[in-house]
Order: structure tokens, then C-alpha cells, then sequence
């Protein structure tokens, strides 16, 4: 090349070789390249906006007044069921505002939360028929319940089986002699707080067979007693309810209850069969009452019911020793439900240390502080020898 010559370079960018097909190519616009970017996005970055979507939504309204957004819960609250503040009644819901677990069927624990009512009183019959339809059926049987057990229930005027026991400890009581016996004396002492209560003066030895003289209360000491029976049938339909039976099944458990014959006729006289009984019922409907509690573990409620399921234990081990039956049962309960918690990976190690330690003091030092305490009053009522 001379000296005296020039060069001219195109600097431009060179159109791409056309594509060896007979097709004709479409310039799309350039709003598709934006879309095409927002659909090859990573599957990280897709997970995050799923999670946002479902992030644990606290109250609602509250939290739009409270600055944290659209109902969001703060990031103090997106830890889950494992939060360092304590769990909350939370409800996770999706982008369209729907319950996650409602769509799957089930709530976030072993059983669904319970429904909530509606937050107007009713203004109608229609209404208030609604509202509280849940609860006509166990009214009706706790009406049938109390007609069984308290129908005649002096129409027997003589001293029956082991009133000839009790009545007589009962006495000990309101005389506040000291007697010795087998059985624990939680049970014994609600006797002579029903005599107490019925204006008895303890001056009765309840001889068996005998007629009871007129000064004995006989009649009203019974039907204090009876109530524990009585509780008994409305006791077993709200179970069944918690238990998540169908209609058919809780009328079924609560009717075989109203209308077991042995449970009648012991729930009539002065025993302590009732008593027993009725803290039995109450153990296994605190313990169910505590299962459903399972989605919302440390708060009040779930503390409420499983210090009621170990008070109630050391009630009904307070009464009679054959009531330790239920202890077992709630025993095994407990068991499987460490053993749940163990195998659950997500769960912090010091978290499943709390459930231990909450059960240890509700299940069993509750239930022996109950079981001391009803010694501690046997034996500051009973200041005076006796037999």
C-alpha cells in the first residue's frame, strides 16, 4: 500500500448472518426481553417471593394500624412456630389471602384451629340459632343427665353399701376427729363439705341398713355428690368434639355415658365413685384440649390446658389410687409426643429441652403438689383424736 493512499474503516456492527432457514424473522419488542429475564430468574429468587407470599400474617387490621404493611407480620413474628418470643396465633396465608393448611385440608398442627365466631352479636333467632347451635345438643343432655341422676334420689331412705363408710368419714370431717383409712382423702373431704354445706352436725355414725333419722341431710348430701356425676355426660360430648368424632359418634359416646346404668346408680348415693370418675373425664378432656393446642406451642392456652390435664391428674389420684389407670394413659400420650417432637429435624435442640421441662412440671410435679396439698388439708382439719 502507497504512501498517498487512505483507508476507510466501517466501524459499524455487522448485522448477523442470516439464519439458514426459510423462515421469516420477527423482531419482537423490547418489552419481551424484560419478561423473558423475569422468567429465567433463578429458582432461589422464585422460592423468596413464594415465601414472601406466605409470610405469617398477625391480626390483620392491627398490624396495617401498627406500620408493618398489608396485614405482614414484623420480622421479629416470620420465624414460625419456633420464634424467640413465643409462638403467636398466627394463620399463614397465600397471595390470594386464602389459609395454606384450610387448602390442604388440615390446620398447622396435629388438629385445626377452632372457628372463630362471628364478630357482631346476632340480630336475629335465625342468627342466634346459628351462633350457638353447637351448643343446644350438650345442653339437652346435661338436662337428661340431671333428671337421671337426681329423679328420687331419696326415694332410698336407708344407709345403701358403702355410704356406711363414707357418711361416716364425712362425719370425721365436721367433728374434725382423726381416723385412719386407705384411700387418699381429696374425695372424702368433698363428702363432709357436701354434709358441711347440707347443715350436718356430724353426729352420725351411718350404721349400714339403717334408716336415716331426720336430722340427716341425707338428701341434699346427695345431690351435691351427684353433680360430679351429672358433669360427667356433657364432659363426654365436648371430648368427642375435640377428639373431632362426627355428630353421629359424639351423640353415640354421649348417650352410652347418660344412659350407662352402673354410672347412674353410683352417681345417686354418698361415694366416691362420682368424684373419680369425674376427675377421670376431666383428665382425658384437658389432655385433648392440650393436643389441640399442639400448633401453638408456650402460649397461654397451651399452658392452661396442660396445667389443667396434671391438676386434674393429681385430683383423680387424690381420690382413689385406681385413678393412676388415666396417669398411664396420659403418660403414653406424652411419650409419643417427645418422640414426634425428636424425630422433627426442624426443631431447635433447646426448644424440645422446654417441651420436656413444661411436661415434667405439669404432668408430674403439679399433679404431687395437688396430691400433697389434699394430705396438708386432711390432716390441718383433722386436729382432734380420733380413732
Amino acid at each position: 500500500m502507497s504512501r498517498g493512499q487512505s483507508v476507510a474503516l466501517d466501524i459499524r456492527p455487522s448485522s448477523p448472518p442470516s439464519p439458514s432457514s426459510s423462515f421469516e424473522e420477527v423482531s419482537y419488542p423490547s418489552t419481551h426481553s424484560h419478561q423473558q429475564q423475569h422468567q429465567l430468574l433463578p429458582l432461589h429468587h422464585q422460592h423468596m417471593e413464594a415465601d414472601k407470599a406466605r409470610r405469617r400474617h398477625v391480626g390483620g387490621d392491627d398490624n396495617k394500624a401498627n406500620g408493618n404493611g398489608a396485614g405482614w407480620a414484623s420480622p421479629a413474628q416470620s420465624y414460625g412456630p419456633y420464634a424467640p418470643g413465643g409462638p403467636s396465633e398466627a394463620i399463614w396465608e397465600d397471595s390470594d389471602g386464602k389459609n395454606v393448611y384450610e387448602k390442604a385440608g388440615h390446620g398447622p398442627g396435629r388438629l385445626p384451629p377452632p372457628r372463630t365466631r362471628r364478630s357482631r352479636p346476632p340480630t336475629s333467632f335465625g342468627e342466634l340459632y346459628e351462633e350457638y347451635s353447637e351448643l343446644i345438643p350438650p345442653l339437652i343432655y346435661t338436662i337428661l343427665s340431671c333428671y337421671t341422676r337426681f329423679w328420687h334420689i331419696g326415694k332410698a331412705n336407708t344407709v345403701v353399701w358403702d355410704e356406711a363408710h363414707f357418711g361416716k368419714f364425712g362425719s370425721y370431717y365436721i367433728k374434725r376427729s382423726f381416723y385412719f383409712d386407705v384411700h387418699p382423702p381429696l374425695g372424702k373431704i368433698l363428702v363432709g363439705l357436701a354434709g358441711w354445706l347440707s347443715g350436718y352436725d356430724g353426729n352420725y355414725d351411718f350404721p349400714s341398713g339403717s334408716v336415716y333419722p331426720p336430722e340427716v341431710p341425707y338428701i341434699p348430701m346427695r345431690i351435691m355428690l351427684a353433680m360430679f356425676g351429672a358433669a360427667m355426660v356433657p364432659l363426654a360430648w365436648f371430648t368427642s368434639v375435640e377428639l373431632h368424632m362426627s355428630k353421629k359418634a359424639c351423640h353415640l359416646v354421649t348417650l352410652m355415658t347418660l344412659c350407662d346404668l352402673a354410672w347412674i346408680c353410683i352417681s345417686r348415693f354418698i361415694l366416691l365413685d362420682s368424684m373419680l370418675l369425674f376427675f377421670t373425664f376431666t383428665t382425658v378432656f384437658c389432655m385433648t384440649k392440650f393436643n389441640n393446642q399442639q400448633w401453638r406451642p408456650f402460649s397461654f392456652d397451651w399452658w392452661l390446658w396442660l396445667g389443667l390435664t396434671g391438676w386434674s391428674i393429681g385430683c383423680v389420684a387424690s381420690v382413689k389410687w385406681v385413678g393412676l389407670f388415666v396417669t398411664a394413659l396420659v403418660g403414653a400420650y406424652t411419650i409419643e409426643d417427645l418422640w414426634d417432637k425428636f424425630g422433627d429435624l426442624k426443631m431447635p435442640i433447646r426448644i424440645y429441652i422446654k417441651h420436656w421441662i413444661a411436661r415434667g412440671l405439669c404432668l408430674i410435679v403439679l399433679p404431687a403438689i395437688v396430691y400433697m396439698a389434699s394430705f396438708k388439708a386432711h390432716f390441718m382439719i383433722l386436729n382432734h383424736s380420733g380413732s
